[in-house]
């Protein structure tokens, strides 16, 4: 019979330890779940958990049990896990095959695994490093463990194995997290790459990469460029801080312009200067836009004294090129 026992754990040791080499760590429960249930089996016990400990913090990874009411199992408390640690300080196992044995000379370790229904328990401590951050847990709730020194070396393999496999989960999250912070902050750098600082707006480069991409196309192409007028005598009369206001304040007026298409790349270019790239537009779509984007701006009666018309007015220049025009341009230059 022990022979057979031995042959039998080997066999489920060797299938759990495949499995965990190409398990995906990220849909790990099920598979936790089902080899607790496998080890309790072998092992001939009504409860096998597996516990992590984080920051004092206690989490159920995984319970398996043979009873009905295994949901009402109470949690472990932060008491226990101080215990459990101090016990777990000298050696990776943890053996009690009566907790009544522990009435007259522990009686507190006694309460505590007596509150949570422990008759009897073997645990076997996860660690990493010299840090225990987990165990696992095998108790009976009715009767003593019927425990030998063949089992608890079958079981220490098993917990070995379990171990490397939420060390190794371990190192992907926190190689995933590592990824998606990369990619926060390349996102985050891509972003300040293409947004002018002063006004919040595209800057040259996403202006310049727009407009050839649409160039490559086959659509119709307006572009509109945006001058500030007698914005040096601005900056002369008011002040670069007062200068770099108005700039924010236009910027903002121009971004807010109903209409403008939602497709439309609104970037600021230079000092005073701002442009618009618009795909799929028409002739008179775009001297509308352009007729509305000066008088939203000569609407805003920002003063400027050194302006003919007394306040804050745009330039607008644009050209407009159809879907066929650069096949016509590239034929006519062959």
């Amino acid at each position: 019979q022990a022979l057979n026992w031995q042959s039998q754990a080997s066999q489920l040791l060797a299938e759990i330890s495949l499995q965990f080499l190409t398990v995906e760590t990220l849909n790990l429960d099920n598979n936790l779940t089902e080899v607790c249930r496998k080890i309790g089996r072998l092992f001939d016990v009504e409860r096998v958990s597996l516990i992590e400990f984080n920051q004092r913090q206690v989490n159920y990874r995984c319970v398996w049990s043979s009873e009905h009411n295994v949901s009402e199992i109470i949690s472990i408390s932060a008491d226990i896990v101080t215990l459990l640690a101090q016990k777990f300080e000298q050696e990776s196992t943890l053996v009690i095959e009566n907790v009544d044995s522990l009435k007259q000379t522990s009686p507190e370790e006694y309460g505590l695994l007596r509150g949570i229904g422990i008759c009897s328990i073997a645990a076997f401590a996860m660690k990493n490093a010299d840090e225990i951050v987990g165990l696992l847990s095998l108790s009976m709730v009715s009767r003593p463990l019927n425990w030998t020194k063949q089992k608890k070396v079958m079981l220490t393999q098993f917990s070995a194995a379990l171990n490397e496999l939420l060390l190794r989960e371990e190192k992907e999250r926190q190689m995933l997290n590592l990824q998606q912070a990369l990619v926060s902050v390349n996102t985050q750098l891509r972003v300040m790459a293409e947004t002018d600082e002063l006004t919040g707006l595209s800057n040259r480069r996403p202006f310049t990469q727009t407009l050839d991409n649409l160039l490559h196309g086959n659509t119709a192409i307006g572009v509109l460029m945006l001058d500030v007028d007698y914005f040096k005598s601005y900056n002369d009369n008011y002040g670069h801080i007062e200068g770099d206001a108005v700039l924010r304040r236009v910027a903002q007026d121009l971004k807010g312009c109903e209409i403008l298409p939602p497709n439309a790349l609104l970037a600021r270019i230079g000092g005073e200067e701002f442009a618009v790239v618009l795909a799929e537009i028409t002739p008179i779509q775009l001297e509308a836009i352009a007729t509305q984007l000066c008088n939203q701006v000569a609407a805003l009666n920002i003063p400027h004294l050194g302006a003919p018309t007394g306040k804050i007015t745009l330039s607008i220049g644009g050209v407009y090129l159809p879907p066929d025009a650069l096949n016509e341009l590239t034929i006519s230059n062959v």
